[in-house]
């Protein structure tokens, strides 16, 4: 007798797999789009490109420099795109949000598997879950099961670690594991990089990064942020009471430091002595010494001396500033040169005698006149 079996088989069309999509709730379709791979990627290659922009494009510079560089249609076309601003435009803080999102929301599906799995091991092996596992080895040996179960064991216990022996439908399975808490090192990495995130997008919307240069002695409640665009008023002031810069014996510097005070209301309120990554902080402002420089118009120091070698002092010479010498007559600076032709720094100035013309000398560092 022959029997014979019906097979019945049935095509899914793509518009059917499409309306079985589209029957899922609004809000499980916008979860899988959150949770996707795909969105993970093409936000990662969005915000490479655009921090490439945000490179090669200077940020936050006076107009008069980009007026240098492009034409006035280009600048048009970067402002309103906000590339001249690019970190505090609303669709890169998007894109980080949008990231931070996806990280978020992957670990929330995520991780509860992951502790299942970690809680509860599956300790017993069958031939569906063996296909899934990449690395499987079969061999035969003789002898009883309890023989080699000892066997095994002791081998796993001084290579590996103790395994769990489960004997199940008269099978024995030895299950070791180690560094079982290293699956939550994927979930640690991902609320990292959400907590820098977040902080990036909370400091750019609430926060402000301005640089402002204060001199010796002097004090200032004035900043100028995002490129001269957004001025702020302190309800208090700085002042640097001193700065002092270390080098090494080559020259180059080791260590700089300024002693500022916070003056409020007239008075002294908050000393610090501030460097490279140790700041003053002060109702939410940290003021961080982040480099040094000359501050107003340079000066040259020069050594005066009368005719009979009596010392007469030192004259301070800023450019384009005439200073007066009693009984002589008036000097000014018009350039300096750190090595005029072979012989070192020198400086030009102007002088100009009572009753005579003016005359250009060279004063020379090595070879005082």
């Amino acid at each position: 007798m022959k029997t014979a079996s019906e097979v019945r088989t049935e095509s899914v069309s793509a518009s059917a797999t499409k309306e079985r999509k589209q029957s899922k709730p609004v809000a499980t379709r916008i979860w899988n789009v959150l949770i996707s791979l795909k969105l993970a990627i093409w936000v990662i290659i969005l915000l490479a490109v655009t921090s490439i922009l945000g490179t090669i494009i200077e940020q936050n510079q006076p107009m008069e420099k980009y007026l240098q560089e492009y034409s006035e249609g280009t600048i048009r076309a970067l402002e309103a795109l906000q590339l001249f601003d690019m970190y505090h435009s609303w669709w890169f803080l998007l894109l980080l949000s949008l990231f931070a999102t996806n990280l978020t929301c992957c670990t929330i599906d995520r991780l509860p598997r992951a502790i299942r799995t970690v809680r509860n091991p599956r300790r017993t092996i069958d031939a569906a879950m063996e296909k899934t596992l990449p690395l499987v080895e079969r061999w035969k040996n003789k002898g009883d099961i309890p023989q080699w179960t000892e066997r095994h064991r002791s081998s796993l216990s001084g290579a590996f670690t103790a395994p769990t022996i489960t004997e199940h439908d008269g099978s024995v399975h030895l299950y070791a594991e180690k560094g079982a808490w290293s699956r939550f090192g994927a979930y640690a990495t991902h609320a990292g990089i959400v907590i820098v995130f977040v902080g990036a997008i909370v400091g750019n919307v609430f926060g402000f990064k301005s640089y402002v240069a204060i001199p010796e002695g002097k004090e200032s409640s004035h900043l100028d942020a995002r490129g001269g665009k957004e001025h702020i008023d302190l309800p208090f002031s700085v002042r640097n009471n001193r700065f002092w810069v270390e080098t090494y014996p080559n020259g180059q510097p080791k260590e700089y430091s300024s002693d500022l005070s916070v003056i409020e209301n007239g008075r002294e309120v908050l000393r610090k002595t501030i460097e490279v990554n140790d700041p003053l902080v002060y109702k939410g402002i940290w003021f961080y010494q982040s480099s040094y420089g000359q501050a107003g118009p340079p000066t040259v120091q020069v050594s005066v001396k009368k005719a009979s070698g009596e010392d007469a002092g030192i004259l301070s010479l800023a450019p384009d500033e005439k200073r007066e010498i009693p009984g002589y007559g008036t000097v000014s600076a018009i350039n300096f040169e750190p090595d005029f032709q072979g012989f070192g720094p020198a400086l030009q100035v102007i002088v100009e005698k009572p009753n005579k013309a003016p005359q250009q000398v060279w004063l020379l560092q090595r070879f005082p006149a």
